[in-house]
């Protein structure tokens, strides 16, 4: 991959990871991809596709970013025992399991182009302008027909969340 290429890339992860921290989170991001690029070590293979690389490595350390915890505090054993755990009962696995069975079929009606940008966008990189470009639709249409997929998801999960 060319350096020119390389930068068009790179430019490509702020801006995804831009629209999701504050900068300087978002700079530390980018460079932490770049850096696990240039650290692999060379018996784990070439990498097939290095721009597909550096974005799952953005999009993971972007969600290891949301999942850290802001601060850690010291609770006795004694608390956390007696805290009860609704998150893993039966009742909330299964109500979990029609959650995504709601999911699964609400995605299974979107129309597949309109599934395609949603997914492009928030799991891919790609922006609403990015979307209107590559699919020749203005940039309100794009953003309204991703509105309407995650509205539908979310009508199609509300029902088993909210018990």
């Amino acid at each position: 991959m060319t350096r020119a290429a390389l930068m068009e890339v790179e430019s490509e992860l702020r801006r995804y990871a831009y629209a999701r921290l504050p900068h300087q989170d978002a700079e530390d991001i980018v460079q932490d991809a770049f850096v696990r690029l240039y650290s692999r070590d060379a018996r784990t293979g070439p990498i097939g596709n290095i721009t597909a690389f550096l974005k799952r490595t953005v999009r993971n350390l972007l969600f290891d970013r949301y999942r850290a915890p802001r601060f850690l505090e010291y609770v006795p054993e004694e608390e956390i025992s007696a805290i009860a755990d609704e998150a893993s009962s039966p009742e909330r696995i299964m109500l979990g399991r029609q959650a995504w069975e709601a999911i699964a079929a609400e995605l299974s009606r979107i129309p597949p182009k309109t599934l395609e940008m949603f997914l492009q966008h928030r799991f891919g990189a790609a922006t609403c302008r990015e979307l209107a470009q590559q699919h020749k639709l203005p940039r309100s249409t794009v953003h309204d027909q991703l509105r309407q997929v995650l509205e539908r998801l979310t009508r199609a999960a509300r029902p088993y969340l909210e018990r």
